[in-house]
Formats: C-alpha cells, structure tokens, sequence
C-alpha cells in the first residue's frame, strides 16, 4: 500500500510573496491616499487608487509573456522591482499626473509578481493539489498584509513621504529571496482555471488570487456571447458590490479619520486585526456553503455589509463618544464579510454554465473593473458631497445587489453543468491562467 502524500508545506520564496502583501495590501492602501490628499484634491485619490486598480489589469500581459518566452524569474522579480522603484518616486512628487503614473506602474508591478507566483503553483503541481498550495501561498500574503498593517499605523504618525520612502524598500528586500524560486517545467501545459481556492484578503484594489485568470478584453468579449443567462446576472451582481466596497475601501483611512474620528494608527490596527480574524473564517465559510448553498451564504454576505453601511452612515448622528468604537466594530464586520463573499461568489461562478477557466477569467474580471469604478467614481462622489457620501452610496450599490440575489437565477452549486455549446478557439494568448 503506497504511503499517502505528505500535506504541501511552504516554500521558501514565499516570504517574497508576504513581502508583497505587506507592501500591497497593507502598507500602500492607508499610506497613499493620506499622502495623496494632503493637498485637498479628494478626487485625485480616486483617480491614484483608480490607477493603481488599472495597472492590476495588465495581468494578462505578464501572464501571456512568461508563457511565451518563458521568463517567470524575470517577471518575478522586474513586478518587485517596478514596485519598489514606484513607491519610491511616488514618495518624492506631488504633481498629479506624476503621481496617477507611478500609481499605475505600482499596479502592473504588484500585477506581475502575483500573477507569476500563482503561476510558480500551478505550472509545478497536479490540479487536485491547487487548493492546498494556493490557500498556502496566499495565508502567507495574508499574513504580510496584517503585518502591513499594523506597521502602516506605526508609519502613518510620521511623515508620510517618508512612510512611502520605507514602504519602497519592503518590495526590494523581497528580492533576495528570488533566488529561491524553482526551476519551472520545460513544458507548460494549458490549465483550466480553477474553483475551489478563495482570495483569503480583502480585494482592496483588485482580486490577486485570480490576477491569473484574467482574460484580454477580446477573450472576455468571446466569452461572454456564449455565457448562459444566469452567469451575466451574477456577474453583474458581483460588479455591483464589488463597486459598492470599492467606495469604502479606496477611502477607508481617510472616511474613518475624517467622518467618525478614529485616528489612523487605530484604523490600521482594527483593519490588521480583522485581516487576520478573516484567515480563520474560509473553512467554516466553505463547510456552510456547501450545507446551506452558495446562494443562501452570498445573500447573507451581502445583507451584513448592507446593515454594516447603512449603520455607518447614519452613525455621524449618534452622540460622539459612540461614534468612534461603533465605526471601528462596523469596519470589522464588514472586512469579515469578505470570506463569506469570497468563497459564495467563487463557488456561484464555477457552476453557473461555464466551464471553469472562462468563468474564473470574467469573474476575475468583473471584481477588478468594479475596483477602478469604484475608485474613480467614490472621488468625485467625494469632491462633490462630502465622505459622508461613501457608506451611503455603498448602502445604494449593496441594496441594489440584494434586490438582484431575489430575481432567481442564481441556482445552488452542482445545480449547472459546464456548457457544452461552441468555446472560442484559445491561441497563446487566450491561456484563461493569464
């Protein structure tokens, strides 16, 4: 009888992988808008946030060139190296267009590192061992994001072109440990994308996880002519809501300090505590998920971040000694609710009536446009009305995504089977990974 596999463990280069999350999820999220709205030109935040979303988008292109030429180290390495060499400039200018430039270039850096770690899993491993090894790779993102974190609120009582400066030599430390990174396989293989591993971090810009499905625009165009009904419902659902947490997560140290009081050293604090509670909360969100159906757990995610804005936007009329704890526990509540949402809507999109890499692709592709409207949208919303606008225009987006789970459509997993109808030829570059 041949002796069970040993469970996957971590390897050594994903502590470049943590390194990226710190800088990423952690650092760049609170320090940047600080940075960018000292000046008072709210919606230049969106615009910086909304560029750093868009250079997330160029994951294809990252993807398409290591499969081509077969240069995963380069990438690797050349996304750490644009983003340190990004945040550094962006520490040293103030002028708009510099900054939306070297925000975007930060993207596509933090787009291509991601892309070829995941890529470094599953050009090495059998299919059935993605889930495993993925969830590992992305516990250690997680983990340097809540690292991030809670350095980000050390840095963010210092000055703040300085907190960037430091921030920029997180990506570059990250480098020498790409030296650890594996040989790849001589031959690559088409893989279909794949269903069952969750983005174990809140998508503040865009979902890395999945950067690697990403489909070109023409690709995802294709795709969309064949796809059933049901899939555009949800995925139109999920861009809504999508675009409704990008009004508070593009923003979120600045409406916290600014609207309900909290200082930012707490914001991040708060924020690293509920990243690193949210780690806990995939297995118990699966298992429920396949109890009560994707369905039923999505449009409880949804109503608990609905409630959670609602009560935000009407909390500036509660007595000020409450204002502060009350916003601080509704900002945890509404983190947490990603892993519910996360692990809901990967399931919804894999049986939906795609087959999985497709699905996977315009999934991927739906929460990572909605983070750039978001952004930009939130800023304008801002300049004209105030922070007070985002809780309310999320609780908008959020009833809207409700009112959308009660249409129907939206069967129980297992419910669809892949489509058996005509699939558009893939060349190289429509590897549904990129």
């Amino acid at each position: 009888m041949a002796a069970a596999e040993p469970p996957p463990r971590p390897e050594p280069w994903f502590v470049a992988y943590a390194l990226l999350g710190a800088a990423a999820a952690g650092l760049a999220p609170l320090l940047l808008p600080l940075w960018v709205s000292r000046d008072g030109n709210v919606a230049l935040v969106g615009l910086v946030v909304g560029a750093l979303s868009l250079g997330e988008l160029s994951a294809p292109l990252w993807g398409q060139l290591a499969d081509k030429y077969g240069t995963y180290r380069l990438l690797f390495a050349g996304g750490l190296a644009a983003a340190g060499l990004s945040l550094t400039g962006l520490a040293f200018t103030r002028q708009p267009a510099a900054l939306t430039l070297l925000s975007l270039a930060l993207g596509a850096g933090i787009a291509a590192t991601s892309t070829l770690g995941n890529l470094y899993v599953v050009e090495r491993f059998p299919q059935d061992t993605w889930g495993e090894r993925l969830g590992l790779l992305q516990t250690s993102y997680g983990v340097g994001q809540v690292a991030g974190l809670a350095l980000a609120g050390l840095l963010s009582t210092t000055h703040l072109g300085l907190a960037i400066g430091l921030t920029a030599i997180v990506p570059f430390a990250a480098l020498l440990y790409t030296n650890a990174l594996p040989q790849m396989p001589g031959t690559l293989r088409v893989r279909p994308g794949h269903s069952h591993v969750h983005l174990k971090v809140e998508p503040i810009f865009a979902s890395l996880l999945h950067a690697h499905h990403l489909p070109t625009i023409g690709t995802a165009i294709a795709w969309l002519r064949h796809a059933p009904p049901p899939f555009i419902r949800f995925q139109t659902l999920w861009f809504v809501i999508n675009t409704g947490s990008a009004f508070l997560f593009a923003f979120y140290p600045l409406l916290l300090a600014r609207q309900y009081d909290l200082a930012t050293t707490t914001i991040a604090w708060a924020y690293a505590a509920a990243a690193a509670l949210g780690l806990l909360l995939y297995t118990p969100a699966g298992r429920w998920t396949e109890r009560r159906g994707a369905t039923v757990v999505l449009r409880f995610a949804i109503t608990v971040r609905l409630v959670a804005f609602a009560a935000l936007t009407v909390l500036p009329l509660a007595p000020g000694a409450w204002r502060a704890p009350a916003a601080m526990a509704l900002f945890t509540v509404i983190v947490l609710a990603w892993s519910l949402l996360s692990v809901a809507g990967s399931t919804l999109t894999a049986n939906l009536g795609l087959p999985e890499g497709e699905a996977m692709g315009l999934f991927s592709a739906s929460g990572a446009l909605a983070g750039v409207v978001g952004a930009l949208l939130g800023g304008v919303l801002v300049k004209v009305f105030g922070y007070g606008i985002l809780p309310l225009a999320a609780t908008v987006f959020f009833l809207g995504g409700l009112l959308l789970t009660q249409r129907g459509g939206m069967r129980p997993p297992g419910a669809v089977k892949a489509a058996p109808g005509p699939t558009p030829p893939r060349g190289p570059s429509d590897d549904p990974r990129s």
